[in-house]
């Protein structure tokens, strides 16, 4: 059965490790799913998650604030100027 990111604190999780290994490559998404692959676990119950999976759900992660921001702020900003 595939992982389905059943708690926030697992996105803040990923988003910690996005945030602190800047991935640039597929190998950089794999080892952030090694990681939390290893902490998510539980006895009875092992997720395996791959690259792909992480670098989608953050990228979903990313679009849904861009998404929710534009409704909360829908015309344009001004730059403040010193």
């Amino acid at each position: 059965m595939p992982f389905r990111w059943p708690n926030t604190c697992q996105d803040v999780m990923l988003a910690t490790e996005v945030a602190q290994r800047k991935p640039k490559c597929s190998g950089d998404y794999e080892e952030i799913a090694r990681v939390l692959s290893a902490v998510f676990s539980e006895d009875k119950k092992p997720v395996v998650l791959s690259g792909r999976t992480c670098r989608e759900r953050i990228n979903g992660l990313i679009s849904k604030y861009l998404e929710e921001d534009k409704k909360a702020f829908p015309t344009k900003r001004r730059q403040c100027h010193a």
